[in-house]
């Protein structure tokens, strides 16, 4: 059972979400994240734009599945039966986000710890499948600390069969990849090549758009 803290009202939930969080840490298609006291990330999604209807049952928590490398939610809060928020694991950095990339380039990239880091993803995501849990929209929801890669947004994930759930290396592959395709669209007008395997398009990035002045900075083309 998902543990669900319900308020009466969207104004009552904003006012808890201040009490327990400092600072903002972004916000995105998905709400806004803040830097809870206890050191939890907190989501509020009665801020902006909201894609998604959930059905906060149905959401899989933290307590349903065995694997670390996706940030599933702690506890949920709703709003008369809405999805209005939830807590989840802090991801504490990230260092291949679009906006990071684009003022610093890839060289203070270790690509030999994010593959490593890759190795566990796609172990945890056929961990997931095994237990019944198919990734939904891992693409763009990808962390990377320097040390290890984290799923984000998780609320979309879904329980079924196993067999419906073999789907999840391939989001894993893809998502890894995605970490690099707007800033190479972007920073150099170049599309990459997605169906490489993984390590092959690392190396590929590596050497193609690490900078030989240590700057790693992008030449944005005219």
């Amino acid at each position: 059972m998902n543990k669900i803290v319900n308020f009466n009202s969207e104004k009552e939930f904003i006012a808890y979400r201040k009490s327990k969080t400092c600072s903002e840490l972004g916000t995105g298609s998905e709400g806004t994240c803040y830097l809870g006291r206890d050191g939890l990330a907190y989501k509020d999604l009665s801020e902006g734009f909201r894609s998604e209807v959930y059905i906060p049952e149905d959401i899989v928590t933290r307590s349903e599945c065995s694997v670390k490398s996706f940030a599933f939610p702690h506890v949920l809060f709703t709003v008369n039966g809405e999805l209005m928020g939830y807590t989840s694991d802090l991801v504490k950095k990230d260092i291949t986000n679009d906006k990071y990339l684009f003022e610093h380039g890839i060289d203070h990239i270790d690509f030999e710890k994010l593959y490593a880091a890759y190795e566990v993803l796609y172990d945890d995501a056929v961990k997931l499948a095994e237990e019944g849990i198919g990734i939904y929209d891992l693409s763009f929801n990808l962390m990377f600390d320097g040390e290890k890669l984290t799923g984000v947004d998780t609320c979309g994930y879904f329980h079924a069969p196993t067999m419906e759930c073999l789907h999840n290396t391939d989001c894993v592959d893809l998502a890894v990849k995605n970490l690099f395709t707007i800033y190479a669209k972007y920073g150099y007008g170049e599309d990459l090549d997605t169906d490489m395997d993984v390590k092959s398009f690392l190396e590929m990035v590596k050497a193609n758009y690490s900078s030989s002045d240590g700057k790693g900075r992008p030449y944005i083309k005219q």
